[in-house]
């Protein structure tokens, strides 16, 4: 059997599919994760730990959590979001949206355009990672930053060579305990 395929999108038509895909990623996922009311428990380690930091009591911090960087981030937004529970929340959110990026990157160079798209349509709607939508832990962070790294590595070394070594370098401070 013979697959036709479908004609090259134009270039517009792509990048408004693409905004499309990402804008409905971005309300599906958004609905899940405001829809939760109550922590789990490891939000509630790295909101404890958060609190800590925000404090100054970076010792107790690590204490209780003992990988700093996501509770960290989580006490830099608590600036701009006053509730801990949301502010963790906008963090998963944001990565689980931001990593349709990368991986429509990588599917793009090395498959096509259409793949790409069907990727991260799969992707903005499959179970497993909306379920991590409606869950406040950091494997949200972790599943947007490995996805980018190649990519920044690949399209940031001939612009800016400091950024290439600094992402390939910043995974280490982000699991180092793992």
């Amino acid at each position: 059997m013979v697959r036709k395929s479908i004609p090259n999108l134009q270039p517009l038509t792509e990048k408004k599919l693409f905004f499309l895909i990402l804008l409905g990623s971005f309300i599906l996922k958004g609905i899940l994760i405001f829809s939760v009311q109550v922590p789990s428990p490891d939000g509630i380690v790295y909101i404890n730990a958060a609190r800590e930091f925000s404090q100054g009591n970076f010792y107790q911090g690590i204490q209780i959590f003992p990988m700093p960087f996501y509770p960290l981030l989580v006490s830099l937004l608590h600036s701009i979001i006053p509730d801990w529970l949301r502010a963790e929340q906008t963090i998963s959110w944001l990565s689980l949206v931001l990593a349709t990026i990368p991986l429509y990157q990588i599917t793009k160079t090395l498959f096509d355009r259409e793949s790409a798209l069907w990727s991260i349509t799969a992707y903005s709607l499959a179970p497993h990672f909306n379920t991590y939508a409606s869950q406040d832990s950091d494997n949200c962070f972790y599943c947007y930053h490995p996805c980018s790294f190649p990519i920044a590595k690949e399209f940031s070394a001939s612009t800016f060579p400091i950024i290439s070594k600094v992402k390939a370098v910043a995974p280490t401070f982000f699991r180092i305990s793992a």
